[in-house]
């Protein structure tokens, strides 16, 4: 909204929606204040990107990986409008090719507290 994209609320929800009412398999958010971004957003990125880029035959695979058969037309429509959107305003999502290639938990350390021993210091 700060961007003057009001227009993607509703579509934007629809895609949440449509997300949050199937069962295809267990869904990574992560928390607002957390420095990483969840394997589900990763996805939802992944799939606005695809858009922008016009390889929509990839993207709707990726959809029918994301949510139940029910919602594979809805959830579409709904990035469809939030990517032409963006587009309208010269907003571009970055290839989030990288992210998914990124172990994010470097930062995560080991504890062996049977043996009170460090398993994997993630930390360099």
């Amino acid at each position: 909204m700060s961007y003057g994209h009001v227009e993607t609320v509703v579509p934007f929800d629809d895609l949440m929606k449509s997300i949050s009412l199937s069962s295809v398999k267990i869904y990574d958010f992560r928390k607002h204040d957390c420095c990483f971004v969840g394997e589900t957003e990763k996805e939802i990125l992944k799939i606005l990107y695809l858009f922008q880029c016009d390889n929509t035959d990839m993207e709707l695979n990726y959809i029918k990986d994301l949510v139940d058969n029910i919602y594979i037309k809805k959830t579409f429509d709904s990035a469809k409008l939030i990517s032409e959107s963006f587009c309208a305003g010269n907003i571009f999502f970055q290839n989030p090719i990288f992210y998914l290639t990124m172990n994010n938990d470097t930062n995560v350390i080991n504890y062996d507290f049977v043996n009170k021993k460090y398993i994997n210091i993630g930390v360099n």
